[in-house]
């Protein structure tokens, strides 16, 4: 990841489509789209406006019964696959 100081969010060119439990990211500009399963559709949730690595992983840590390493491990390979596939802008 870019630094983990940086704040992110969804890139303006990406749409969402929540099906079920699970959501759909698609890149209007590339034609990528990443699935991602009801905990990711938690974190894509929380990515409309721009938020810190540390913001979302408490927000998690909240929601889900993690803990704090397996969480931020987890965190970090999730946001780094969303920005390989340039579906994240950084501020």
């Amino acid at each position: 990841m870019k630094s983990s100081k940086k704040s992110f969010k969804i890139a303006n060119e990406v749409v969402v489509s929540k099906i079920n439990d699970e959501s759909v990211l698609l890149n209007l500009n590339t034609g990528i789209y990443f699935q991602v399963n009801d905990l990711g559709s938690f974190i894509i949730s929380e990515l409309g406006e721009f938020i810190t690595l540390n913001s979302l992983q408490n927000k998690i840590m909240k929601n889900f019964d993690v803990t704090a390493s397996e969480c931020e491990s987890d965190l970090l390979r999730f946001i780094e696959a969303l920005e390989e596939k340039n579906l994240l802008h950084f501020h």
